[in-house]
């Protein structure tokens, strides 16, 4: 039996973390968790429709987990006013570090927000990927090594590419607001 107000207080503490599955949050997770609610903070990717049709889209395979993605990733702080670059830069900046390519020209860009602080485009071009990408479909990146332009529906199915979580989010959205 506790013998003071303060043991009684840590009891009922270690009841609650139990009754949560048994993990007790840290003072680093609740920092990182308050970090991810900055508004300044944020993610943009990018669904590349290719083909006459614009029926195909780009995607990349990550190195480190092997599954497929577009595009994208976190906005950077420049560092010469430390300032947070725009969505539309992050994107044409990651399009660039993970391709190694220039981003084509875009037409019809639209977006969704399947997360907050995440911005995913939706464009189109003319120009043909396969000339501005290796032509053995191996990427020589630090992030990504492979690259493919699958059919969206080919990609929807979900059967022959093992999306990331996020990216098969984004592709419903977009396929139900009609941009896909």
């Amino acid at each position: 039996m506790p013998d003071s107000l303060n043991d009684m207080s840590d009891l009922w503490s270690r009841i609650r973390q139990l009754q949560a599955g048994g993990r007790r949050q840290r003072r680093s997770d609740q920092r990182r968790s308050s970090r991810r609610r900055r508004p300044d903070h944020g993610a943009a990717h990018l669904i590349l429709l290719v083909g006459k049709k614009h029926d195909r889209m780009l995607l990349l395979r990550h190195r480190h987990r092997h599954k497929w993605g577009t595009p994208g990733g976190e906005r950077d702080r420049k560092k010469s006013s430390g300032e947070v670059e725009g969505y539309f830069e992050a994107m044409k900046r990651e399009f660039h570090e993970e391709t190694g390519a220039r981003l084509p020209r875009l037409h019809d860009i639209e977006h969704v927000q399947p997360y907050r602080n995440v911005r995913v485009y939706v464009a189109k071009t003319r120009q043909d990927l396969r000339r501005l990408l290796p032509r053995s479909y191996h990427l020589h990146t630090n992030e990504t090594d492979r690259w493919a332009i699958p059919k969206v529906r080919d990609v929807m199915s979900g059967t022959k590419y093992d999306l990331r979580g996020g990216v098969r989010k984004a592709l419903r959205q977009a396929a139900r607001e009609g941009l896909v």
